[in-house]
């Protein structure tokens, strides 16, 4: 009998209302729900991640799957006479391929159903913030085709086994066999008896690394495929397995023909799956397009001349290694074998397995690969080695902090082998000595971090002219430069340079370099005249603050946390979206600026700028007061204040009406090439405010605690290169709760000033206590006369009140956010299950009520 779609439809319609009447899917949705939201919100702590993603529900899906969809198949072929439901099927003009395919699509009719009442968790993620839909999307397809693939697995373990109970533990073993054989872990247990390819292969057998890869965004046709034929090759397995019990053949042949043609089957299905997984199909649906490479990329690679060859050095055989970092070497791979299918056979990517002891280890060393230690006493290799025409790059470990930043670490080095330049970077500044570079000086890392793929070059502060062939300068805090300097300067932008100005009215980094002020001016003294002449003034006499960006920082009193004005946290929607340079910034830190003021506004884009509640404070008085008072102090005043601002070309010499200090030719427009990038701090640079360092053994690990280092890098990267500019703005970004942010912020405005005074007075009784004790001569108050001792305790029961205020205080601060957090969790728990009741509810009474409706409404 060939299959028909109309009788699968009409049998569909059979099962459907079958599932819909059982209370027992009821349950089976009431639970499914309950138990996802208990493993997100209580188990997964979901509001300790601050990521609006749906990766904590991606990950206990699975195994929330696992547990129950084997119970929604269990009763699905059952040998008991008592249910009719199945011969009543059975026994209708429908082929049995169609009877399995309708009792498939009415289960998964449910799933759906399930994963629909899942919504109030997307909906809580817009609520908190702004969610990459793409991501959710793909997450849902990817959830829906592994708990449709779970289905057709006890659909097909029911078949055989027949029992219910038995069908349902069966059913769970076997698809946590299925999960756990696509772990990393059990992958790497096999690395060493099978061969490599094998292990990959065997690896792709499983539905893990498939589902895996579909959450992530990048919906690729293989993956979407191996699904599709996994399922199907089930049902065809299911069919015959019941074909064969309904025809009472239970001989030793007969299992052996019925076993061999489910062989067959699965290795059919293996063979198609092979094929299809060469078919080029792919989608990338996250925001900013991640998984896909960039235009800049593409022409890079068809500008290669020769084959580029990559040797991508990788410990995977040791255990030891974390699976957070097994995870992101992964991506690695996966990111690469995408460069070479594009590179259309001019890029070879060759795998190294550099394991202890072994020649592959001595090459890795040789090649500068970096031995990356760990706490249990083993070590890694995680790096690349690029060649191409007899010129070798090494990138000696891929960061996992920097895995966002591997296609542009790969273009520059690209763009290295097409162009045979670098990108030449001078720094002028008296906090950089000439050795800065051989003897890196503390808390300047992020001098370290352009070495990485830049030419880098440190100037003498008093120097009169500029290296040749310089692309980028950066000028830190340049108050007394030589006026043949600044003549160099300018010229240096007229020829297209690109100009990095930070000027800082308190830098924290260097105290004595904040008795010398910039003094802007119509004549050219320093370098704020020159920026001056192209656009911008600096005021450096006032401080600048801003309520709505105040970062948290510790009091001295007690270390505990207080939102500070005059540290500026830009994150979120206080970021311009709209400029490369900061479209895909997430967190940027500024440290007691100055502002700059638009004098010519033809030229001038802004970067950062304050909101309306932004004040400031005079420079001259700021270090009189301690933090408490200036955050209590703070008041907002006459609007917004620009931070940081790019000055593009063409511009005019700063020198066109000033007599020039040198006898040399004298460029008067600069091309639309020139760049100039001005901010009014400096400390934003430096260790403490922008990356952390780690001294592991003889290596030095740095991590960025915010995008202060991207945003510097970005600058380079816009006026030295625009394919890599347009590149590194798609660098990936986390998605914060930026309600939960907001209503800390709102409600610390409203406390604010008590908690600060309150904070105050704790800091006067320390003091108190303490000129006590000092008075006196001792460390224990008991010891002390009696009017004194009486008066310390009076003060130290003062203090115990007044520190209890000053806990009721923050308690309130939290109180708003963990009475929303109580009601979403709650609502996303058992809100959906409370619905299903309630219609389940409204259903039943539903017949009842209008039995004669209700049949003619389902025929």
């Amino acid at each position: 009998m060939s299959v028909s779609a109309r009788r699968i439809l009409a049998c569909y319609r059979h099962e459907l209302r079958v599932l819909f009447h059982s209370p027992v899917n009821v349950v089976f949705l009431c639970g499914f729900l309950v138990a996802i939201g208990l493993c997100v919100f209580q188990i997964g702590e979901f509001f300790s991640t601050d990521e609006v993603s749906l990766a904590l529900w991606s990950l206990f899906l699975p195994w929330c799957g696992l547990i129950l969809i084997p119970a929604l198949a269990m009763r699905a072929w059952p040998d008991e006479y008592a249910d009719r439901s199945v011969e009543l099927s059975l026994t209708l003009p429908l082929s049995l391929a169609e009877v399995v395919f309708a009792k498939f699509l009415s289960g998964t009719t449910l799933i759906l159903v399930a994963l629909l009442f899942t919504m109030p968790f997307p909906a809580t993620l817009a609520y908190l913030g702004n969610p990459d839909w793409g991501m959710v999307a793909a997450g849902y397809v990817a959830a829906f085709l592994l708990l449709a693939y779970f289905y057709s697995i006890a659909l097909a373990v029911t078949a055989m086994l027949g029992d219910g109970i038995s069908s349902y533990i069966a059913g769970v073993v076997v698809i946590f066999v299925l999960m756990l054989g696509g772990s990393d872990e059990l992958t790497s247990l096999v690395a060493d008896v099978i061969p490599f390819d094998w292990t990959l292969g065997l690896h792709a057998a499983f539905p893990g690394p498939h589902y895996r890869s579909l959450t992530s965004g990048f919906l690729e046709w293989r993956d979407v495929s191996w699904f599709v034929i996994a399922i199907v090759s089930l049902l065809v397995c299911c069919s015959m397995v019941i074909d064969k019990r309904r025809d009472g053949r239970t001989g030793p042949r007969s299992k052996l023909r019925l076993a061999g043609r489910l062989i067959a089957v699965f290795a059919a299905a293996a063979l198609i799956q092979l094929a299809s997984s060469q078919v080029p199909l792919e989608a990338d649906l996250t925001e900013q397009n991640d998984f896909t490479l960039s235009d800049s990329t593409l022409a890079a690679l068809q500008g290669l001349d020769g084959v580029v060859g990559i040797e991508f050095y990788w410990s995977k055989s040791e255990e030891s290694v974390p699976q957070p970092i097994r995870n992101h070497a992964d991506k690695a791979l996966k990111f690469l074998r995408r460069v070479e299918r594009a590179a259309g056979g001019r890029v070879e990517i060759s795998r190294i397995d550099p394991a202890p002891d072994t020649d592959a280890e001595l090459k890795a060393l040789e090649d500068g690969i970096r031995v990356i230690p760990m706490t249990s006493g083993d070590y890694f290799f995680l790096g690349l080695r690029i060649s191409h025409a007899g010129k070798q790059y090494t990138i000696p470990y891929l960061d996992a902090e920097r895995a966002g930043l591997l296609e542009y670490d790969l273009l520059a080095t690209l763009l290295r082998f097409v162009s045979g330049k670098t990108v030449s970077i001078g720094i002028i500044s008296p906090l950089t000595p000439p050795n800065t570079l051989d003897a890196p000086r503390p808390g300047l890392s992020f001098i370290q971090e352009l070495k990485r793929l830049h030419d880098v070059s440190v100037i003498p502060f008093f120097s009169e002219s500029l290296p040749v062939d310089l692309d980028v300068l950066l000028v830190l805090q340049g108050t007394i430069l030589k006026r043949r300097m600044l003549w160099a300067i300018d010229q240096f932008v007229m020829s297209g340079g690109t100009l990095i100005a930070a000027m800082d009215p308190m830098v924290r980094f260097d105290r004595p370099s904040n008795e010398i002020r910039f003094q802007p001016s119509e004549e050219i003294d320093d370098l704020s005249d020159l920026v001056l002449a192209w656009g911008l003034r600096y005021d450096g006499d006032s401080i600048v603050g801003d309520r709505n960006l105040a970062s948290p920082v510790q009091t001295a009193a007690s270390g505990a946390q207080m939102h500070y004005p005059y540290w500026l946290g830009f994150t979120g929607d206080t970021l311009l979206r709209n400029h490369p340079v900061v479209a895909a910034l997430n967190d940027i830190l500024i440290v007691e600026a100055g502002s700059l003021v638009i004098t010519s506004s033809a030229n001038v884009e802004p970067l950062l700028t304050t909101t309306e509640m932004a004040g400031t404070h005079p420079r001259d008085t700021y270090n009189n007061h301690t933090h408490l008072e200036l955050a209590a102090d703070f008041e907002p005043a006459a609007g917004s204040r620009l931070v940081a601002a790019l000055i593009r070309g063409p511009l005019d010499s700063a020198y066109a009406d000033v007599k020039a200090p040198a006898q040399e030719p004298h460029v008067p427009t600069s091309p639309a090439s020139a760049s100039v990038f001005v901010i009014a701090d400096l400390d934003w640079l430096f260790d403490p405010f922008a990356l952390h360092s780690t001294d592991i053994g003889e290596t030095v690990l740095t991590r960025p605690l915010n995008d202060n280092i991207q945003l510097l890098v970005n600058m380079i990267t816009h006026g030295s290169n625009a394919m890599l500019s347009d590149l590194r703005i798609r660098s990936g970004k986390v998605r914060r709760f930026t309600r939960i942010a907001s209503m800390f912020r709102e409600v610390e405005q409203g406390i604010l000033s008590e908690e600060q005074l309150t904070a105050g007075h704790i800091e006067q009784l320390e003091q108190k206590l303490d000129e006590i004790r000092d008075a006196a001569g001792i460390g224990d108050l008991s010891e002390l006369p009696n009017p004194l001792r009486d008066q310390a305790i009076l003060l130290q029961q003062k203090l115990v009140e007044m520190r209890r205020n000053l806990r009721n205080i923050r308690m309130q601060m939290r109180q708003s956010v963990d009475s929303l957090e109580l009601k979403l969790s709650l609502v996303n728990i058992f809100g959906s299950s409370l619905v299903v009741v309630f219609l389940a509810v409204l259903l039943a009474w539903w017949r009842r009520r209008f039995p004669t409706r209700w049949k003619a409404g389902v025929r």
